[in-house]
């Protein structure tokens, strides 16, 4: 057969009909069962007509067929499919392709596909290819699916189902409608690109504007009449909710609106959000106005101010930003960060507020608290109220008032005042006492044990304990308080007391000089010390020369003067000692000496972690490094000679320098 004469010649009459068997289509319908009978399977059905020089051809031939995604070059899908001795007669031929799946899963997805046609018959020595690609169309019905269709297009097929009267604006890709429509005759809709409708009655996806691209990814679950009219809003269900913002969402419920970007109504009646990020939960008619502000249900609450809430409860308002209402019912919160617990009516008007709940009760000093009961005021700034009218008016107050219909309030700051007709301690019948204490002037522990509070022995004051009989007491002096182990008080208990000074606030064991925080006189034992002052173990040095020598130095023994250090100056000097302590705000830990011996005003630091000034002009320092004394005086530096840095090194380095000079943590160990 001449190949080249045939090319021609199946290209110019090649008639290709494609048709899917063994399955009916139709337009949509409302009422009818829409189920396939049977999965259709993979495989379609090809048929054409060959001629050669004009002539039906009739013959045994072998086709070849590949499918591609474009009418030249493109890519092909799956394999290439073989199909031998075919019968032609009188130029027509009939085969079926892809019936397991040659063309791969993904062959038929609604782009337009291509077949490229292999073929030889008896006689011919090799197979000849067509030229040109031949298209694969489409049965008409194919498009029309019972329920659902399809609109091509070279974006992304729009796919509809449901009510036949549902529709995608002319222009719009990406478009589902998955069913739904035709009660009381009205339909779904997608006006914008990627717009989902999934089911329900005269929803909308996109704002149907005109515009087909400014509300794209638009979604609506189901329901009734929803919108979901900002660009990628959600409305899952419900009657006519609107999620109208970017990234809006109404979860269901009925006649919610979402106008803030990135808000949420999770459900509801009437609920509506103007404003970005923020939440409705549910409940009937609530409003949140502000940015990131939540209210969780309830009737008719607000939310005023950004990041406020509103737990639920009825009619209550949180103003301002980051004020909460646990719930209740007409209660405020107008202030930053205020607080109403619940109850009724009650206000948090100060800054940092709290109400915990009762009613009528107003917190409107800052950080003010009210805990509860009724028509109480904290209004001083820091101050406290409970109980029934009491009004804490000036700061850091706290007031109790009892059922006495009348006010109580505070007259100064700093007042701890309760309003009772007797409080008693220790006793639950204080009778007419306005204080009564368990005990005749003492606190009684049972038993023995108990507290004397007096004047004995003309002392200006003094608490007797008595713990099974022993006397211990607790005295004050004009000097300070004295904590007696005796059984006598007086200074000769001291040998055996403590001392506070009342003028440096000094503690003296077995001392009433304390020359320092804790002043020990004798021998102090412990399981465990934790200092946490500092981390370096260190000494008083005197220190040779005039110059001041600032923390961080590096310091080596002076062979001039015994006991006495000096900056080092050489390099690998075997007479390294120490560090003054201070460097990079870290202090000794534990500093020694013997009094009026080895005293000295340098604190030079012999073991732990402290600063060193260091240079990095020889070499970078990185932790690790040992360090070693530097010709720069007074500086560490990292040490290389190994033979030269024995007996001369000051520690190790625990952090880096890669340049120039500065401080360097350095654990010392002096080898």
């Amino acid at each position: 057969m001449n190949r080249r004469l045939f090319v021609l010649i199946a290209l110019a009459s090649l008639i290709i009909l494609t048709s899917a068997t063994s399955a009916t289509a139709q337009g949509p319908t409302t009422g009818s069962n829409r189920a396939p009978s049977a999965a259709l399977g993979t495989g379609f059905n090809y048929q054409g007509q060959l001629k050669k020089n004009g002539n039906l051809v009739t013959s045994t031939c072998n086709f070849q067929f590949g499918l591609w995604d474009a009418v030249s070059n493109g890519t092909q899908l799956g394999a290439t499919q073989t199909v031998s001795s075919v019968s032609v007669a009188n130029g027509l031929f009939n085969v079926t392709l892809n019936a397991s799946n040659q063309f791969g899963a993904n062959a038929f997805t609604g782009e337009a596909r291509w077949l490229a046609i292999s073929v030889q018959c008896m006689g011919d020595a090799s197979y000849t290819a067509f030229t040109s690609r031949q298209p694969i169309s489409p049965a008409p019905f194919a498009l029309a699916l019972p329920g659902l269709y399809t609109q091509q297009n070279a974006t992304s097929p729009n796919i509809i189902g449901g009510f036949s009267g549902n529709n995608v604006t002319s222009g719009v890709y990406g478009a589902t409608i998955g069913g739904g429509g035709a009660w009381f005759g009205f339909d779904n809709r997608v006006t914008d690109h990627f717009g989902t409708v999934s089911g329900g009655s005269q929803n909308l996806a996109g704002d149907n504007a005109g515009t087909i691209d400014d509300r794209s990814y638009a979604t609506v679950g189901g329901g009734y009449s929803n919108a979901a009219s900002g660009e990628a809003g959600t409305v899952g269900g419900g009657w006519a909710n609107d999620a109208y913002a970017t990234y809006a969402t109404v979860s269901g419920g009925r006649q919610n609106w979402v106008s803030g970007y990135a808000s949420t109504i999770g459900g509801g009646m009437n609920n509506t959000i103007s404003a970005e990020s923020a939440t409705v939960s549910g409940g009937y008619a609530n409003t949140a106005n502000s940015h990131f502000s939540t209210i969780g249900g309830g009737q008719s609450n607000t939310t005023g101010g950004q990041h406020a809430t509103v737990g639920g409860g009825y009619s209550n308002d949180a103003s301002i930003a980051s004020a909460t209402i646990a719930g209740g019912w007409d209660n405020t919160a107008s202030s930053n960060a205020a607080t109403v617990g619940g109850g009724a009516s009650n206000l948090a008007s100060g800054p940092y507020s709290t109400v915990g709940g009762g009613g009528r009760n107003t917190a409107s000093g800052g950080n003010a608290t009210v805990a509860g009961g009724d028509w109480n005021t904290a209004a001083g700034n820091l101050s406290f109220a409970a109980g029934y009218r009491a009004k804490a008016n000036h700061a850091s107050t706290f007031v109790w008032g009892d059922s006495t219909n009348a006010d109580f309030a505070s007259t100064a700051d700093n007042q701890f005042l309760i309003r009772a007709t007797a409080v008693g301690i220790g006793t639950n019948n204080p009778g007419s006492n306005k204080l009564a204490v368990a005990g005749n002037g003492y606190f009684d522990f049972g038993g023995s044990r108990s507290v004397n509070v007096g004047t004995p022995g003309g002392w200006p004051g003094v608490i007797a304990m008595v713990p099974n009989g022993n006397r211990r007491d607790i005295y004050f002096t004009d000097s300070g308080m004295h904590l007696s182990v005796s059984n006598t008080f007086g200074s000769g208990g001291m040998a055996r007391g403590i001392f506070i000074d009342q003028n440096t606030a000094n503690v003296g064991i077995g001392t009433t000089g304390p020359s320092a925080k804790l002043d020990v006189a004798g021998t102090t034992a412990t399981n465990i010390l934790q200092i946490r002052g500092g981390a370096d173990l260190a000494e008083k040095f005197d220190v040779s020369g005039d110059q001041a020598v600032e923390p961080g130095t590096l310091m080596v023994i002076d062979e001039n003067n015994p006991g006495r250090l000096k900056l080092s100056e050489l390099a690998y000097d075997t007479k390294v000692a120490g560090i003054v302590s201070g460097a990079g705000g870290v202090q000794p830990g534990l500093t020694l000496h013997q009094q009026d011996v080895m005293d000295g005003s340098t604190v030079v630091t012999i073991a732990g972690r402290v600063y060193v000034k260091a240079e990095s002009l020889s070499s970078p320092i990185k932790p690790g490094d040992l360090l070693t004394t530097s010709t720069m005086p007074g500086y560490a530096m990292k040490a290389i000679d190994r033979e030269r840095a024995q007996g001369a090194i000051i520690g190790k380095a625990m952090s880096g320098l890669e340049t120039g000079t500065g401080l360097v943590l350095v654990l010392v160990n002096l080898q």
